[in-house]
Parts: C-alpha cells; sequence; structure tokens
C-alpha cells in the first residue's frame, strides 16, 4: 500500500471519530470555550469533501504545462449494490472524472494504472468550456486532494 499523504486512516474516512468530537466539545463546555466555533471549525472541515473508492476506467491521462506543473486526468468507477423484488442482486456504477495537480499527478503519474482501486479525497468542482462545435458544456470534477493506492 502507498499513501500520497499520511492523513488516511484505512477506514475510508479522514474526520475524527464522533465520540473524540464530542469529547472535545464536553472538555471544552467544562474549560468555558466558545464551543459553537469549536463545532463551526469541525464543520466547516467538512464542506465539499468527496470521499471515492473506485476502480480506474483508463490509464491516466497526464499533462505537463508550460509552468512545470502536472495535471493528472482520469475517471474511477464506484459500484453500489442492492436486490431487486426478485432477489436478484444489481450493481449500479457511477462514474467519476477526477483531477489532480502537483506532487499527487506525479505519483499518479508513476504508479497508478488501468484497472487499480484507489481511495481519494477531493473537493467537488464544476466549470463549463465550449467545445469544438461552439456548444457550451458544463463538467463537473473532483479535484484530488488524497490519494491512496489500495490492492495488489
Amino acid at each position: 500500500m502507498f499513501a500520497a499523504s499520511n492523513r488516511w486512516n484505512g477506514f475510508n474516512t479522514f474526520t475524527l471519530p464522533p465520540t473524540s468530537i464530542k469529547k472535545d466539545l464536553e472538555t471544552n463546555l467544562r474549560h468555558g470555550i466558545n464551543c459553537l466555533t469549536r463545532k463551526q471549525n469541525i464543520m466547516n472541515t467538512l464542506k465539499n469533501k468527496v470521499q471515492l473508492i473506485g476502480n480506474l476506467g483508463q490509464e491516466p491521462e497526464i499533462v505537463n504545462l508550460e509552468s512545470g506543473k502536472k495535471l493528472a486526468k482520469f475517471s474511477i468507477a464506484t459500484n453500489d449494490y442492492y436486490y431487486n423484488k426478485e432477489g436478484d442482486k444489481i450493481t449500479d456504477t457511477q462514474w467519476h472524472n477526477i483531477v489532480a495537480w502537483g506532487k499527487t499527478a506525479e505519483i499518479i503519474e508513476k504508479y497508478v494504472n488501468k484497472g487499480q482501486e484507489i481511495a481519494l479525497e477531493g473537493k467537488l468542482t464544476s466549470r463549463s468550456y465550449d467545445d469544438s462545435e461552439g456548444k457550451k458544456r458544463y463538467i463537473t470534477e473532483v479535484v484530488c486532494q488524497e490519494l491512496l493506492m489500495l490492492g495488489k
């Protein structure tokens, strides 16, 4: 296993367990610290956070920019399972567009391949562009900030 950051705890979350947060808030109450401010700080860290575990659909596309920065673009598939009325197991696959910059893009270029299972954390962004026919297109992407390679 190789992690681009040591913040990932291996349980599909980067946040503190709720009991730790509750304990911190209780401690702050006893010491007269403004708990509302503490709660706001915790909630601010949760805004616009995306965590995904999935498999790469194709080899990452690496773009070397004139500024010297690297950009990695790829998509991952996440699967959800449920049973229909007949009792058949149904797989629902969702595809997510991912972009990564800088050192994270360099790690992706060196170590990440098609079909590989990865876990990532990032933020959701939306943008628009004009296609080759002059039509305005909209795209939603996850900007990858943390990466963990799973599996073999």
